[in-house]
């Protein structure tokens, strides 16, 4: 009865001497190879580009993403100087006080990507299977103010393409 009486007064004084923790994180996917996605134009006529808020000169863009997490909703951010006076949503560029943006939308026609926040990447616009993926994108070019505000000479544009799945 007193060794009853001892281990019990030990085992309700013992610590806790195993401790575990941890995080369980979702990596994001990896970007051509953390490498930048170049789009050149080469040489546009200025009279080519339309009407005002409406994309032109469209280019596809087939970007390779890795992504060692791929299960639930992929997800994307293009961070960038967005001008988001309009619809569709354009991309300044280096020309923007001419009123020169870039458009980017998904696979889908009519839908365009927001700038600075998280959307969901529609199903047909993402494909591969395991970690090796391909996001299918779309830039276009396109004016906000008048053609004639337009001026000769060259242009960039930049931004940050993040992926992930939640």
């Amino acid at each position: 009865m007193l060794s009853a009486t001892l281990f019990s007064a030990v085992s309700a004084q013992a610590t806790d001497n195993l401790q575990f923790r941890g995080n369980l994180i979702i990596p994001g996917c990896t970007i051509n190879n953390d490498s930048p996605i170049e789009t050149d134009w080469g040489q546009v006529e200025i009279q080519t580009l339309g009407n005002p808020n409406t994309p032109s000169h469209e280019k596809q863009l087939s970007i390779p993403v890795k992504c060692p997490y791929s299960l639930g909703t992929p997800k994307m951010k293009i961070t960038g100087a967005a001008h988001t006076a309009s619809v569709p949503k354009g991309l300044q560029t280096s020309k923007y006080n001419e009123g020169l943006l870039i458009y980017l939308r998904t696979k889908n026609a009519s839908d365009w990507v927001s700038y600075n926040t998280e959307q969901n990447i529609p199903a047909d616009s993402i494909s591969g299977a395991g970690i090796d993926k391909t996001l299918t994108m779309y830039a276009s070019l396109g004016y906000y103010k008048r053609m004639e505000d337009l001026k000769p000479g060259p242009f960039t544009a930049a931004a940050s393409l993040t992926l992930s799945y939640e």
